[in-house]
């Protein structure tokens, strides 16, 4: 026993005296789309100025890899990982702009965000799904074809009051949690299912009520 605390105390002194076990690993060129930290500096300046540069070209240079990481992770097309990096490209390029992304690995950071995009989006698409998925249920849908009944449905939308056009847009076209819009609008996570199962319900009964 005392051999072995006498090993550990030895391996523990021989980590201690040796910095360069503290220093981390710096951030290769490779890593941020083959500009130095200075570089990226003085592109991150152009692009608040409007010029479009090498910082742009890098990201866009960058698109076949992450398209290829969605692609397989994912099991999605070449054009929806597509649109999922076009869309991430947007908000990567605002998000320097604003000082919000610094050197370091942005290769990894971008496909790691177009990962959080893409799940993002499809959060978004299961919520629109479930909705009309309700309408639906109804008998009478099946007089509808797709388009009469986005039309009508956008239309009785376009006429709820404002706090509910408001509740009903950030349930389904948020990236936040029900948990998160109910703190928002400081309210119960159950009072806001019950706000919005009322809400669809008033907007399934005026969909279906006859037309004279």
């Amino acid at each position: 026993m005392a051999e072995i605390n006498n090993k550990l105390h030895m391996l523990l002194s021989n980590s201690r005296n040796k910095p360069e076990n503290r220093i981390l690993k710096m951030p290769s060129i490779k890593d941020n789309f083959g500009l130095t930290k200075s570089e990226f500096e003085r592109c991150v300046e152009n692009l608040k100025s409007g010029f479009s540069n090498v910082l742009s070209q890098g990201l866009i240079r960058q698109l076949p890899e992450s398209m290829t990481y969605l692609q397989n992770k994912f099991q999605v097309n070449r054009e929806t990982s597509y649109d999922v990096c076009m869309n991430t490209f947007l908000i990567f390029r605002s998000k320097i702009i604003l000082e919000k992304i610094r050197y370091g690995n942005l290769r990894f950071l971008f496909t790691r965000m177009c990962v959080n995009t893409y799940l993002d989006q499809k959060k978004k698409e299961q919520r629109i799904s479930e909705a009309i998925n309700s309408f639906h249920a109804n008998k009478n849908e099946s007089n509808i074809n797709s388009e009469e009944f986005f039309e009508k449905l956008d239309l009785l939308i376009s006429k709820l009051p404002d706090n509910h056009r408001t509740l009903m847009k950030a349930i389904y076209f948020s990236s936040r949690s029900m948990e998160e819009i109910a703190k928002d609008h400081g309210i119960s996570y159950a009072n806001l299912r019950k706000k919005k199962q009322r809400i669809l319900q008033s907007l399934k009964t005026d969909f279906f009520k006859p037309t004279n």
